[in-house]
């Protein structure tokens, strides 16, 4: 009896320390397991965190490529802009520089220009046929200068003409001949002309001296057929002068 007796102790205490045994090894595999999934719940945590971060680096880089390449096409677009502008000015430079050289081919001509001066002015723009600023204000220049010669011009070609029909006046008042071949009134009338032609070239010497100062202070001096035209006017009139009183004094007239 006292031997069953510990026989059933011995065999609860076993059983109890088996039981505690694998309720140790539960905890021991439950603790691996809890542990294992909170690694694996750190590790997918980890994951996403580093995947999100992954991905808002990307959005960010993203974003600065799209705003280097919004900036490189508003830097294209202003430098497009700007080069537009630039050709549209060449363009519109070059017209009004054409312009300017048909304008200056036909003043040239009106003002009866020295072509020395005319291949000097062009020599200078050999370097510059296309436009360009300094090109386009010397063509400028030019035109000004020329278009304020204009007038100047008209009354040295009148002038000229004067001192011509003068001479030619000087020339016949010593021709014996023309007296027999007069018609009636024509010397009275030669002698009138002659006379209206000396007081006209006085109105233009009148007019000539000052308009050639102020010329020739603001452009250097006039030349005329290659001679310095303000000197001559002053020889000239002596020399009209002479040939105006040696036609009156003429042996045909007489003293008049």
């Amino acid at each position: 009896m006292l031997h069953s007796c510990g026989a059933s102790t011995s065999s609860a205490r076993l059983k109890r320390r088996y039981e505690n045994l694998l309720q140790e090894m539960e905890d021991r595999v439950r603790a691996q397991r809890d542990a294992a999934q909170k690694n694996a719940l750190l590790e997918r945590e980890s994951a996403m965190v580093a995947e999100v971060a992954r991905r808002e680096e990307a959005a960010r880089f993203k974003r600065e490529q799209e705003a280097i390449e919004l900036e490189r096409e508003r830097e294209a677009a202003i430098a497009a802009s700007e080069d537009a502008a630039r050709q549209r000015e060449l363009a519109d430079g070059q017209k009004k520089l054409n312009e300017l050289k048909a304008k200056l081919r036909e003043l040239w001509g009106v003002t009866e220009a020295d072509p020395a001066d005319i291949s000097t002015f062009l020599s200078d723009l050999l370097s510059e046929l296309s436009y360009t600023p300094d090109a386009l204000c010397r063509c400028n220049d030019e035109v000004a200068r020329l278009n304020s010669l204009l007038p100047i011009v008209e009354l040295v070609n009148r002038r000229e003409f004067v001192k011509f029909r003068m001479a030619e006046f000087a020339k016949t008042a010593t021709d014996p001949a023309r007296l027999f071949r007069a018609e009636p009134g024509r010397l009275l009338k030669e002698d009138k002309q002659r006379g209206e032609f000396v007081r006209e070239l006085g109105r233009l010497n009148e007019k000539l001296v000052p308009a050639l100062s102020a010329y020739e202070a603001q452009f250097g001096t006039f030349v005329w057929r290659g001679v310095p035209y303000l000197a001559r006017l002053g020889a000239d009139v002596a020399d009209v002068e002479r040939s105006a009183e040696a036609s009156y004094r003429s042996p045909v007239l007489g003293d008049q």
